[in-house]
């Protein structure tokens, strides 16, 4: 998906925006989507199709607001050979071994 079309769909009914953050790569932008009914989702791409990574947040919150979107769930993947103490914030993710926090942020 590209920007201009995130800027479409920005403010349709069940459009959500998550900041994908693995332990090991940059953070990446999914918008998770309805289009003609259909339940889609997809990563933000340049127009030549590279998906478009981050180095922090507040470059995922500026390209956002620009497309007038001020909410977003930061999805964080822990590799199971670093987990330390379980706790009741986190999901076990038991096909990849690993654990995924979720949080909900306004900007």
């Amino acid at each position: 998906m590209q920007i201009k079309e995130l800027k479409h769909l920005a403010h349709q009914l069940g459009t959500e925006v998550s900041f994908i953050e693995p332990a090991c790569g940059a953070m990446v932008i999914k918008v998770n989507y309805i289009l003609d009914e259909t339940h889609s989702s997809a990563l933000l791409k340049t127009k030549q199709g590279e998906v478009i990574t981050l180095k922090n947040l507040a470059q995922g919150y500026d390209l956002l607001r620009a497309v007038g979107l001020h909410k977003a769930t930061l999805e964080q993947t822990i590799p199971h050979a670093e987990l330390c103490i379980p706790d009741t914030a986190k999901q076990w993710t038991s096909d990849t071994g690993s654990r995924s926090a979720a949080m909900q942020l306004k900007f």
